[in-house]
């Protein structure tokens, strides 16, 4: 939950204070291109009603937006962008606020790599900076690292993933004899605070497949080739 109900008109009849129901805002996330994707509903009984939303821009009067079982894919809004819920349940009108939005979540760096890409070596990878998204804290970046047998990082595979769904993957990974030749990539995978994810499915992190890269998946430059430690 990101927000209570801001603004809550007349008393629900013939329930006590401690069973009313109040709009919350649910999620406040990103799709895929990196633009505000967000749900409401009502608490304890999310079936008592699903919220209509509308989008209140800097300047302009909120307008309705179309919107599916209480969330609202908004695409691209002008930064400080605020957007509204609104349910009614038995005569009462229920409202809520989400954060303001600062404009589509961007990358201002690449991701980096620490470590040298060396047979036994253990690398470590770094964030990107990050613009736009949500106005609020606690977004969170999940590193990956990839070995790819090209420079143009085709036929990869993974060597650490961090995230509550790969508990077993995201240690930094030691360089094996078996990726001599190959380059090494740290990825950063943004989410906004109210990501949900699934539970974890894979033993290591061998098992986890390489990530898809987009607007909130940013790539590093190619690191190496991976080659073998020298002997004194």
């Amino acid at each position: 939950m990101l927000l209570a109900a801001v603004i809550l008109l007349g008393a629900h009849p013939g329930i006590g204070a401690a069973e009313d129901p109040t709009l919350e805002i649910t999620q406040a996330i990103y799709d895929d291109a990196g633009q505000p994707w967000v749900g409401a509903g009502f608490s304890p009984d999310s079936t008592i009603g699903a919220a209509t939303w509308w989008i209140c821009q800097p300047g302009r009067e909120c307008a309705q937006a179309p919107s599916a079982l209480g969330w609202l894919k908004a695409g691209p809004v002008a930064s400080g962008t605020i957007f509204e819920a609104r349910a009614d349940f038995q005569g009462v009108a229920y409202v809520v606020r989400s954060p303001v939005w600062n404009g589509q979540l961007s990358p201002t760096s690449r991701p980096s790599l620490k470590g040298r890409p060396i047979v036994g070596q253990k690398v470590r990878p770094v964030g990107a900076n990050w613009t736009g998204g949500w106005g609020q804290p606690g977004d969170v970046s999940l590193m990956h690292v990839e070995a790819c047998r090209t420079v143009r990082a085709a036929q990869c595979v993974t060597l650490s993933a961090q995230g509550g769904q790969y508990p077993r993957s995201g240690a930094p990974p030691t360089l094996a004899s078996r990726h001599v030749g190959w380059y090494l990539f740290a990825i950063d995978a943004r989410y906004s605070r109210d990501s949900a994810f699934a539970g974890g499915g894979y033993s290591a992190a061998q098992f986890v497949p390489p990530v898809r890269v987009g607007p909130t998946v940013i790539r590093s430059r190619p690191y190496g080739p991976v080659r073998r430690r020298q002997m004194l």
